[in-house]
């Protein structure tokens, strides 16, 4: 089951402190997202057993608008310091015109630093700059790490997916 979410665009966003810099992804970051993807939803409600090649084409569906069209403007990602991998990502879609959190995830060796949320808020971001006055996503229920984030960012529940 799963809890469909929204994020109103037109309220502020509190403003970043100090910590990593978020970067744009862009197509060559396909590889390694997909292995991000592995590391963060490995054990998750949302693992499914996928292996590399799995995640690989999820990646590349999602990068080819299979899950609308990517917002390339307001998909990021951060990068670990000490080594050559994303350590969490954001992908965010058009879904039927409407702005879709389609992916966040970051890998378990950074979670709890506020990758995610830094993330996510750097995605509304984007997108209210852009015009846009909501983000929406789904969520497993059950997932409830993502759940308890989302509603501390100011999703709230639209209805049951």
């Amino acid at each position: 089951m799963r809890r469909q979410m929204r994020l109103d665009l037109t309220r502020a966003l509190a403003p970043e402190a100090s910590g990593p810099a978020p970067r744009r992804l862009t197509r060559a970051d396909a590889a390694p997202l997909a292995e991000l993807m592995l590391e963060a939803y490995r054990g998750a409600p949302d693992d499914e057993g996928e292996g590399p090649a799995e995640a690989r084409a999820e990646v590349d569906r999602t990068f080819d608008g299979g899950y609308g069209t990517m917002s390339w403007e307001a998909s990021f990602a951060i990068d670990f310091d000490d080594r050559p991998a994303i350590a969490a990502a954001t992908v965010v879609t058009f879904w039927r015109d409407v702005p879709l959190l389609a992916f966040s995830c970051t890998h378990p060796a950074a979670q709890r630093r506020g990758l995610a949320g830094r993330l996510i808020r750097e995605s509304a971001r984007a997108l209210a700059r852009a015009g846009h006055v909501r983000l929406e996503l789904v969520v497993t229920l059950g997932n409830t790490p993502a759940e308890r984030l989302y509603e501390k960012l100011g999703f709230v529940a639209i209805e049951q997916a």
